[in-house]
């Protein structure tokens, strides 16, 4: 099972994704939304770091270590509340070294028909529920920490 964080909207929240020295020079985090297309929100090269398009404002910042790449969003809105994954490797090969739910506490409003609802905490069993359900497009075991790499956060 990957882990979750749970963040109020607002709020910062600094995703590390540890990689290895021989694992290659390529990078991405990818973002998964809860019944959506995977989008790339990042990639790493040789020829630097780069936020796509999509992701490229001041809320994303991108940072690379020795030893893992870092991944800041700030001002959390719950658009922000997905699967954050991140991958590692060469030009020819790659794998997920890490991933994470990230769950948004907050309000959610609807300006067009004035309706608003609030998101309270997850429970565990909405937190199992939700990774059952992302399963089946995920390679967890990789993921899950078959690998000595592990995901965590501040």
């Amino acid at each position: 099972m990957i882990p979750f964080k749970v963040v109020d909207v607002g709020g910062n929240v600094t995703l590390h994704c540890p990689v290895s020295n021989t694992g290659g020079k390529f990078f991405h985090w990818y973002k998964q939304p809860l019944g959506h297309m995977m989008q790339t929100v990042a990639s790493a090269s040789i020829a630097g770091l780069k936020l796509t398009e999509q992701f490229n404002n001041s809320r994303f910042k991108l940072a690379a270590g020795a030893s893992q790449y870092s991944l800041t969003i700030k001002n959390i809105s719950k658009e922000d509340e997905a699967a954050y994954l991140c991958q590692n490797g060469t030009a020819y090969f790659q794998s997920f070294a890490a991933g994470i739910y990230l769950a948004v506490n907050g309000k959610l409003c609807y300006v067009k028909s004035n309706r608003s609802f609030e998101v309270r905490r997850v429970s565990i069993y909405g937190v199992a529920t939700i990774l059952f359900l992302l399963l089946p497009y995920f390679d967890f075991l990789t993921i899950l920490g078959l690998r000595s790499n592990a995901l965590y956060i501040d």
